[in-house]
């Protein structure tokens, strides 16, 4: 039963009654709560402070909150940020039925609290829909900005972020995760932060079961000179299964300190990835792609990657339980570390297609463009534009490598012959000469003279 008078029992209205638009500016002092069953309101400027947070939406399994729109809060002093159902009000059993929530423009003086202590915090419930857009972090003193989940099992079937903008000069998670949480789709768009101090930094960290991911959009850079940490972190605190992840338009400025990132995108020991797909991407620095001992990549494909000083696009830590088939294409690198490195023994299956590869300074020492210790490898794929002063292949000792790239420049000395292998010798020394070379599963010998290669 529903009247437009809390203490008006006289008569009932109709649902189109129930719309609430309550438009600002609004200047509040006290923590605003929104307790279910309610829906279809919009909370328009609210300029307010609290200790305890600038709003609260608090529902229970039969109290739903549904398509509530928070727009435009300022914090004008320090103040907590805005909670969604954290179950601190209700100890009710059961899902709580929250969904169609926007928050629409949160930003100033938010600091952590003892009940908000992020910017957004989403709580240990079951949801629907989430979208949080245009979040202002300009030197927010958080160590997280949006928190998911916590302790109790969380479930969402959609959520989107779209625009944070900002700079933090302490350790930050600018969107946090926790273990436990299951989302069937995630996106994070057009993100740019600064960060100044030297501490651990994530961009995304997640923990928990994942659907797909979609993270577009990215741009970050690092002053300070000891930044740890990742922009994206499939992290491993209880494990992490995520299914499809497509990353786009990424683009990473590094100040080169003794300290660096563990990887863009960093895949954490008992994390499992099923597909990763990356294009457009320009960094330097730090390695694009970085799996941990433990950790588990199907298949990716790494495309449009443009990479500076000290770049490394893909590399393993230890052994990975297992690595699928991967993919670089389009690559371009000036002056890196590494196109690759590997370790361990999980076995490496590269396709590699349009690559190039300078130094700064012609002449400078050689380098190689995939260091290998330790698994067995197999490069396929074509059109290598150009690789100045690298060669293809360094290995540890007596690792298996097999190539069945034509344009893939390596020493044949370094090369496991298989039949039907082929690559392009870089040892002039050798009595085939530098050229194509092709293997009969015994030897290897010049494409078009024949001279088996010694």
């Amino acid at each position: 039963r529903h009247t437009r008078y809390w203490r008006d029992w006289s008569s009932d209205v109709c649902s189109s009654d129930l719309t609430r638009d309550w438009p600002g500016p609004w200047n509040l002092d006290p923590l605003g709560e929104v307790y279910g069953p309610v829906s279809n309101i919009l909370i328009d400027g609210v300029t307010a402070s609290s200790a305890t947070g600038l709003a609260r939406l608090e529902c229970e399994p039969t109290a739903p909150i549904r398509n509530v729109t928070l727009q435009n809060y300022v914090a004008d002093a320090p103040s907590g940020g805005i909670t969604l159902s954290d179950g601190s009000f209700y100890s009710l059993g059961g899902n709580c039925d929250i969904g169609g929530i926007l928050i629409d423009g949160l930003g100033g003086q938010l600091v952590s609290t003892g009940r908000s202590p992020a910017m957004i915090n989403v709580g240990p419930k079951t949801g629907h829909d989430l979208t949080i857009r245009n979040v202002s972090a300009l030197l927010t003193p958080m160590t997280q900005l949006i928190t998911i989940g916590g302790v109790v099992s969380t479930t969402w079937e959609r959520i989107s972020i779209d625009g944070i903008t900002g700079s933090s000069a302490v350790q930050t998670q600018v969107v946090a995760v926790s273990g436990n949480t299951t989302v069937s789709d995630f996106s994070l768009s057009n993100l740019s932060m600064s960060y100044t101090g030297n501490g651990y930094v994530d961009e995304l960290s997640f923990n928990g079961t994942l659907g797909k991911l979609a993270v577009r959009g990215i741009q970050t850079s690092y002053n300070s000179t000891n930044p740890g940490g990742s922009v994206i972190n499939f992290a491993s605190f209880s494990g992490s299964t995520i299914g499809a992840v497509e990353v786009s338009d990424l683009q990473m400025a590094y100040k080169t300190g003794s300290q660096k990132l563990d990887g863009i995108i960093f895949i954490s020991t008992g994390a499992v990835v099923n597909s990763l797909q990356v294009s457009g991407a320009t960094f330097a620095g730090v390695p694009l792609l970085r799996l941990q001992a433990g950790s588990t990549l199907s298949r990716y494909n790494l495309t449009n990657i443009v990479g500076g000083t000290d770049s490394t696009v893909v590399t393993t830590i230890g052994t990975p339980t297992a690595i699928g088939p991967g993919l670089l294409s389009n690559i371009s690198l000036t002056a890196p570390k590494r196109l690759g490195e590997f370790y361990g023994t999980a076995p490496i299956d590269l396709t590699i297609n349009n690559v190039a590869i300078d130094t700064v300074v012609a002449g400078s020492a050689v380098g190689s463009a995939l260091w290998i210790q330790g698994p067995a490898v197999t490069i396929r794929g074509s059109g290598t534009d150009r690789i100045i002063n690298w060669v293809g292949f360094q290995r540890n000792s007596a690792e298996v490598l097999h190539s069945l790239n034509q344009d893939w420049p390596t020493d044949v000395r370094m090369l496991t012959p298989g039949n039907g292998d082929k690559a392009y010798n870089t040892n002039a020394a050798s009595a085939c000469g530098v050229g194509p070379i092709i293997s009969d599963g015994v030897n290897y010998k010049n494409l078009y003279s024949g001279v088996v290669c010694n």
